[in-house]
């Protein structure tokens, strides 16, 4: 029998640099459980923990706990 996929390192949310005023994916995984991810553009640190994110943090965490609760 195979594993189960975990997809919330699948699965990914657009996020905004503000410095350079790219946008990017990054995992649902990478965004609830980093304050921080890298712009892999102009390599600047992106605070999740910023209030620019606040909802989007909270928003991945909900679609977390969703799939968590809904295996199949």
């Amino acid at each position: 029998m195979s594993e189960p996929v975990n997809t919330s390192k699948i699965f990914k949310e657009q996020i905004q640099c503000f410095s350079c005023n790219q946008s990017f994916y990054f995992t649902l995984w990478e965004i609830a459980e980093s304050r921080r991810v890298v712009c892999p553009y102009c390599s600047a640190d992106i605070n999740l923990a910023d209030d620019a994110y606040r909802q989007l943090v909270v928003n991945v965490k909900e679609i977390i706990s969703t799939i968590s609760d809904n295996p199949n």
